[in-house]
């Protein structure tokens, strides 16, 4: 599997569990996000693994695609206007 789309699913992984580790059931609205350290600091790994496996994957990208760019050289062959074109009978 590719590191960009591993790092993608680890970070997708990690925001989620992250916000889910953080109690949102209290009846102060400002409270509900302040009081899990650790459920912040999943979070904000969540975050970092994914722009982590947004830059990977542009990466392993642009280097598939210079792998991929192979210009053929290509002769082009005069072709004579007065001389008549052969039938092919």
């Amino acid at each position: 599997m590719q590191r960009g789309m591993l790092m993608l699913l680890f970070g997708a992984a990690f925001t989620l569990l992250g916000l889910f580790a953080m109690p949102m059931k209290r009846t102060n609205a400002r409270q509900n996000l302040i009081d899990n350290p650790f459920g912040w600091g999943l979070f904000g790994f969540g975050l970092s693994s994914l722009l982590v496996g947004i830059s990977a994957m542009t990466k392993e990208q642009k280097k598939v695609e210079e792998q991929n760019t192979f210009v053929y050289p290509i002769e082009e062959k005069e072709l004579n206007q007065d001389s008549p074109e052969q039938a092919v009978h």
